[in-house]
């Protein structure tokens, strides 16, 4: 990849108070995410494992069947490693994601080379 990562994130509360996220990103097709919603005062939190398609990737309804509460939640969107992702994403990365660069990237704690980690907070009012 030659330019910097990018991650976009959109959200829609459901009817049923549960969120629906839709997000952009210039990481390959097939590319393997995780999206994980935190309630910052419990850390009760709900995830979703999905893959880019066309710069484009969805998640949810994630939160409760009986619907999010009022708070602070966090929204969390990670590439894990290029040991887990498709051979052609891993051509495109790196084999240890060497080629991820910006302010997205970080190192893996695991010591498997660099991901990607997205932070956006989102408040759920009454």
């Amino acid at each position: 990849m030659s330019e910097s990562v990018t991650v976009t994130v959109t959200t829609q509360l459901t009817d049923a108070r549960r969120l629906e996220m839709t997000g952009r990103t210039n990481l390959p097709d097939r590319t393997r995410l995780l999206v994980v919603l935190e309630r910052e005062a419990s850390g009760v939190n709900w995830q979703v494992r999905t893959e880019v398609g066309n710069g484009r990737f969805t998640a949810g309804p994630l939160g409760p069947g009986s619907g999010l509460i009022a708070g602070r939640y966090l929204i969390r969107v990670s590439m894990p490693a290029a040991d887990v992702q498709p051979s052609a994403v891993k051509a495109r990365v790196g084999a240890r994601g060497e080629h991820l660069t910006g302010p997205l990237v970080a190192r893996s704690p695991h010591g498997l080379g660099n991901v990607i980690e997205y932070r956006k907070e989102y408040q759920v009012e009454q």
